[in-house]
């Protein structure tokens, strides 16, 4: 058997897969380690930036606990005490269980950690005066977290074992142009490719013909642990409340690992979802021209209305002895931001 990849995960990779412990294409990549396919490295700076992530989109949702007087009114309409907590201490509990989840999954990818102290911030500096590596290109000066791990990633590389980095950061392909131990991948799917996993699986499209109710289910059970925000105006609070019919576009097929007994399908899906929505009338808002900004008046603009929400996801299907799909097991949404639609579509104010 040939030596396995060695492969560095950046960041954004891994947030894609979701919060802890990861959907399908996570355990997709740890049955590769298991079946020595691939070795993972990381570093301690990538490890704290995934968990920060993490950190921010949860404290975006429940900062407002932080504050006593909204604390009150929960209470008044709940009729529920709750509990005494500061904004400091909800970061602290996040931080700590994100830190923990996030810990975890690289220990399921049996992953090196390479330590950021081991690079010379000298090193690093004079890639940013001679404007190579993570500096070249369109590489900005808030490159610094990534310079330091692009440098320890690049001693980490030899002769016999290069280097592959699965990023979608455009800086860190133009950084390994000029490394011969070093090459990037764009996603997981490209690492799948690049190992000869991609298959034709019989009968895969009309299986999901099939179970177009099931999908429909599948996907608004995961579209509902999703925040959902509006392109179009600011401040809007928006609930789904179903989902009517979804789209599956650019399906691509990853066989079983070591005699597993599913397959992973990624791709993209268009979903028209019925929600419903409520913001401040930005129409009639006062502009204040010291400040530069709008004041709305008390009254919200409320409604309900159906959108497109786009998104990539990966699905594990079970597949009998011929190779045959059975079942949907699990549908994961693979981003690393919330979702954005459009509320008041420009045709509707023809």
């Amino acid at each position: 058997m040939k030596k396995p990849l060695k492969v560095f995960l950046d960041a954004n990779v891994i947030i894609r897969q979701g919060k802890p412990p990861g959907g399908p294409m996570f355990g997709r990549l740890v049955d590769l380690v298991k079946a020595g396919f691939i070795t993972v490295l990381t570093t301690d700076l990538t490890k704290d930036e995934i968990a920060k992530k993490h950190v921010e989109n949860d404290y975006d949702v429940v900062k407002d606990f932080g504050r006593e007087h909204f604390r009150k009114i929960i209470e008044d309409v709940c009729g529920a005490s709750m509990p005494q907590i500061n904004k400091g201490k909800i970061k602290d509990k996040l931080w700590k269980k994100h830190a923990k989840g996030v810990a975890e999954m690289f220990n399921a990818l049996k992953a090196k950690t390479l330590s950021i102290n081991e690079v010379k911030p000298s090193i690093v500096l004079g890639a940013y005066t001679q404007k190579t590596g993570l500096f070249s290109g369109e590489g900005k000066k808030d490159q610094f977290p990534d310079a330091f791990i692009f440098e320890r990633v690049r001693t980490e590389a030899s002769t016999n074992d290069r280097i592959v980095i699965i990023s979608n950061d455009k800086d860190f392909a133009a950084a390994v142009k000029n490394e011969k131990l070093l090459s990037v991948l764009k996603s997981i799917e490209d690492l799948f490719k690049k190992l000869g996993l991609q298959v034709k699986v019989p009968n895969i499209e009309n299986f999901l013909d099939e179970q177009e109710d099931n999908i429909k289910e599948l996907f608004d059970d995961e579209l509902q642990n999703w925040r959902l925000d509006a392109s179009d105006v600011r401040d809007a609070e928006i609930e789904v409340s179903g989902v009517n019919r979804i789209e599956l576009e650019e399906i691509t097929s990853f066989g079983a690992i070591g005699g597993g007994s599913n397959i992973i399908v990624v791709g993209n899906a268009t979903i028209d979802a019925n929600i419903s929505y409520t913001h401040p009338d930005w129409d009639t808002a006062i502009y204040d021209s010291e400040d530069g900004t709008l004041t709305p008046w008390d009254d919200d603009v409320s409604g309900e209305a159906t959108v497109k929400v786009e998104v990539e996801f990966s699905m594990s299907i079970r597949v009998n002895k011929k190779g045959e799909p059975t079942e949907i097991e699990e549908i994961s949404f693979t981003d690393d931001s919330d979702l954005y639609v459009t509320l008041h579509p420009a045709d509707e104010y023809k």
